[in-house]
């Protein structure tokens, strides 16, 4: 279920709302492996809802 002026899920980065639910909000994403993960999945949500945001991920070399 989603409020009637939410993007859409799969939105595009940075076309949520300028006042989205996460504007002006900073977060760490960790664990990010692909764009199937769900850490990917939350990132994505989460900037689209105006959040700024940073990264950690191991490397294939693992």
């Amino acid at each position: 279920m989603t409020a009637p002026d939410s993007p859409p899920v799969d939105a595009p980065p940075g076309t949520g709302a300028p006042g989205g639910l996460l504007a002006g909000r900073r977060g760490l994403i960790v664990g990010t492996a692909n764009k199937r993960s769900l850490a990917w999945g939350i990132a994505r949500r989460a900037h689209t809802e105006g959040a700024e945001l940073a990264f950690t991920f191991q490397g294939d070399a693992l």
